[in-house]
């Protein structure tokens, strides 16, 4: 395992250690240290219960926050289509609950495809949702890199090409934190 790491480091490449020991040698030369401390098991000599459970959940967070990355808003999933009566009811509720806007307003966001992300995008940044769609694309799907920077259309050969440029006075074109937009100023 030790090994495993120093090659990762001679590579260039980050490494991460889950161990049940604080103070692990591998968490010792890793990059990144998870020590999940569980305390000794209750089967003397067994190391598949309390210390593999508690690995494989620190694993399976990790994974799952990785795979969730722009499937997100917050606490919120918003890749989410909404093909039956369902999902309509929880689309329109996500819509809403993130964007603070009014029945009407949500329901025409949706009325499109039912699809939450693009939805808010339409909301949030008072674009069309043609032009909402592509910006999405642009970013790789990134509901947030979407509202956080300054989206300008500017045409090109019969489409519109969207372009991103951040609102910060660096210039740094890095997401950030999406702003909340005030509902009264969007549903008014």
């Amino acid at each position: 395992m030790i090994a495993a790491v120093l090659e990762a480091r001679r590579r260039s490449a980050t490494s991460v250690s889950v161990a049940c020991n604080a103070g692990s040698a591998a968490g010792k030369v890793a990059d990144i240290t998870i020590d999940v401390v569980v305390g000794p098991e209750f089967v003397a000599g067994s190391t598949r219960l309390k210390a593999g459970t508690a690995q494989k959940l620190v694993l399976n967070m990790l994974t799952t926050l990785t795979m969730v990355r722009s499937k997100t808003y917050g606490n919120r999933m918003v890749d989410v289509r909404a093909p039956n009566a369902k999902l309509v009811a929880r689309a329109f509720s996500l819509v809403q609950d993130i964007t603070g806007a009014a029945d009407p307003f949500v329901a025409a966001a949706l009325d499109a495809d039912g699809e939450v992300k693009k939805a808010v995008a339409v909301i949030l940044t008072g674009l069309p949702a043609a032009s909402t769609r592509e910006c999405l694309t642009a970013a790789s799907g990134s509901l947030r890199a979407v509202i956080s920077l300054t989206v300008l259309f500017l045409p090109s050969r019969g489409a519109q090409q969207c372009l991103m440029h951040s609102n910060s006075p660096s210039g740094s074109s890095t997401p950030s934190a999406a702003p909340r937009t005030s509902p009264t100023s969007r549903t008014a």
